[in-house]
C-alpha cells in the first residue's frame, strides 16, 4: 500500500496537500533566506528541484508567488474549518 493510500484510509481521505507553485528563480530567492543558504547553493538546489512535481493520488491546491502569508494562512484555515463543517 503507498503512503498516501494509507493516510487516506487512516484519516477517510481529510488530506491537506499544498504545493508551492513557483518558478525556480522565487524558490532560488526564498531559499536565500533560509540558515541553511549557505551550505546548499544554486547549484544545488537547481538539481533538486522539479517544476510541477505533484504527488499523485492527492489533491493538492496550488499557492502561487503572488499570495501573501495571509493569503495561504486563510487558504489553509478555511479549508480545516470547511472540513470540520462536513463531519
Amino acid at each position: 500500500m503507498k503512503l498516501f493510500d494509507l493516510i487516506k484510509k487512516l484519516y477517510d481521505g481529510q488530506i491537506f496537500a499544498y504545493y508551492f507553485d513557483l518558478p525556480f528563480e522565487e524558490t532560488f530567492l526564498r531559499h536565500r533566506h533560509k540558515p541553511i543558504s549557505n551550505e546548499i547553493g544554486e547549484h544545488q538546489l537547481k538539481n533538486w528541484w522539479r517544476d510541477k512535481d505533484y504527488i499523485t493520488g492527492i489533491n493538492e491546491k496550488s499557492i502561487y508567488k503572488d499570495m501573501s502569508m495571509d493569503d495561504i494562512v486563510k487558504l489553509i484555515i478555511s479549508d480545516i474549518t470547511k472540513s470540520k463543517d462536513s463531519f
